[in-house]
């Protein structure tokens, strides 16, 4: 494979001269990189990989990938693609627990770290890349969304995939134009980038994002080399064009699932929010307190990076593109549109900071670059070390809470659950359903009461809810002998509940609290009984 120094263009008739370009230029060294590199992605990414509860997203995950394909990729069912769910629904096939739930996520994130490998060689050698898949081995958010069972670690790859195709491309023809062809720009990598797309599309709607950022690609590429030639536009215009086109079906169903409330519950974020969180998911917010040195050379290699391809500049505008344009575009969305910005709808673009630090560490003097990569090692460690220590994983601990509900309840208990959606994760470990249950709910968005009635027939039972008059009445709720209450809590904004607990629960007393990961479980009993 040829480092950028070497020629392009006998570096392009090398990349595409057959279909397995890509994995035919990787030298013994290169593989030795990827077995170390994979080994960190494949340990950090598969233990515990079944240890955490269910949360919310992962129960709505089993939910939405029960639906039919046709429910999946024609009703506007969700706010969010269907590509992932179909996979996820082809597994459940074979079972629905933690470690089968998340293993595609796992694999997906595994993956990445080998397509992100090729792409940074192809770009600025075989130091640049180790030094970037390093980074994203130990990055604690990429790990945290490839043990999830949802779709960010499949967007990485699928964008990792595209990014490649641009990486082939902009090596194919770094100086000349010559041999540029339509047929041609497929095999070097358009057909590539717009596979990767077109997935990542239909996986998440972020990826329009990176699909913008992507033009900043074109823009350099255009002018350099091939000095606004119209072939080169009208290939880039073609492609793209497919792509909207196969996008269009779903872009008009998310958008009018979108407009009908289906995401809006994400308060759009201060500039300095929102420059917080970028700083935390792109490791510019140590793990350390107090110690902004691993921080700030962090920074300072990724500007040595960027200004080292000064001799590239369509990669060079498109890394700083994808870096700064499409992350203040998720975040400038949210004063026009529904607001989307918060770590993990920003997490594909530590795929490109991995990058530009690991091109800047490989401009140094081999030595100086082992030692920047010893340190990267070592704080990404540190990193690892305390996600997996303190459990800082979105994951809710509703395995704990249904172990003391199935202990405890008795058949003729009253369940409240102050926010509907959270009986998905508490209900996948609840034992039996009885049928003498009340059962209550509390909308904390509408701000309305609720009753339900269990629904069966899928791995996690579901409730039908319906409109209630109880805490609109003078009447709290009937006690049935012996029964107690049980109060699910999670997720409530409502700021009403002084009213709705002096109307619903004068008549009974707090036993016992429970405090868990992501909500509290209280056990009420009458408050006569001693």
């Amino acid at each position: 494979m040829a480092h950028p120094h070497e020629s392009p263009t006998l570096a392009g008739k090398l990349n595409c001269a057959s279909g397995a370009g890509q994995m035919s230029g990787l030298n013994r060294r290169d593989l030795i990189h990827l077995a170390i590199v994979l080994a960190i992605a494949i340990a950090t990414r598969f233990y515990k990989l079944g240890y955490a509860s269910l949360w919310l997203d992962e129960a709505f995950t089993i939910r939405i990938s029960n639906y039919s394909f046709s429910t999946l990729w024609v009703t506007n069912y969700d706010p969010s693609p269907p590509l992932y769910y179909s996979l996820i629904q082809l597994l459940l096939n074979f079972g629905h627990s933690e470690y089968l739930l998340r293993l595609p996520s796992a694999i997906f994130g595994v993956l990445t770290i080998a397509v992100i490998y090729i792409a940074t060689r192809r770009i600025a050698g075989p130091l640049a890349a180790l030094s970037a898949c390093l980074i994203l081995s130990l990055s604690s958010f990429n790990i945290e969304y490839s043990q999830e069972a949802r779709f960010y670690a499949l967007l990485g790859l699928c964008l990792s995939v595209s990014f490649l195709g641009l990486a082939n491309l902009s090596q194919r023809w770094q100086s000349t134009s010559s041999g540029f062809t339509f047929r041609e720009f497929l095999r070097c990598g358009g057909a590539l980038y717009a596979l990767g797309l077109i997935a990542a599309l239909y996986t998440h709607n972020t990826a329009v994002f990176y699909w913008l950022g992507v033009q900043f690609f074109f823009i350099g590429w255009w002018f350099r080399p091939f000095r606004l030639a119209l072939p080169v536009l009208a290939a880039w215009f073609v492609v793209n064009f497919i792509v909207l086109l196969l996008w269009i079906p779903w872009l008009n169903a998310s958008l009018e699932r979108i407009a009908m409330g289906g995401f809006s519950w994400l308060p759009q974020a201060s500039a300095l929010d929102a420059m917080n969180q970028w700083r935390s998911i792109h490791g510019m917010s140590s793990v350390l307190p107090g110690q902004p040195g691993p921080d700030l050379i962090k920074l300072l290699l990724g500007v040595v990076g960027i200004y080292s391809l000064r001799r590239y500049p369509a990669m060079a505008v498109l890394l700083s593109g994808l870096l700064v344009f499409s992350s203040i575009a998720i975040w400038a969305f949210g004063f026009v549109g529904t607001p989307v910005y918060m770590h993990r709808t920003i997490l594909w673009g530590t795929l490109f900071s991995s990058v530009v630090v690991g091109i800047g560490i490989s401009r140094f003097p081999p030595t100086i670059a082992y030692c920047f990569i010893m340190l990267v090692a070592i704080e990404g460690g540190l990193g690892v070390n305390h996600y997996f220590k303190y459990n800082v994983a979105e994951s809710e601990d509703w395995r704990f809470a249904a172990e003391i509900f199935n202990k405890h309840q008795k058949p003729n208990d009253i369940l409240l659950i102050r926010e509907p959606f959270v009986h998905y994760p508490f209900f996948y470990y609840v034992d039996e359903f009885s049928p003498d249950w009340t059962i209550l709910g509390w909308d904390c968005l509408g701000e309305r009461a609720l009753t339900g009635r269990i629904k069966y027939g899928a791995p996690i039972p579901t409730i039908k809810w319906s409109k209630s008059d109880i805490f609109g009445t003078d009447k709290p709720i009937s006690q049935k002998e012996g029964a107690a209450l049980w109060l699910v809590e999670a997720h409530c904004l409502s700021r009403d509940w002084d009213t709705s607990d002096a109307t619903f629960l004068p008549n009974w007393r707090l036993r016992k609290s429970y405090d868990f990961k992501g909500g509290y479980l209280h056990h009420l009993v009458p408050a006569a009984r001693r």
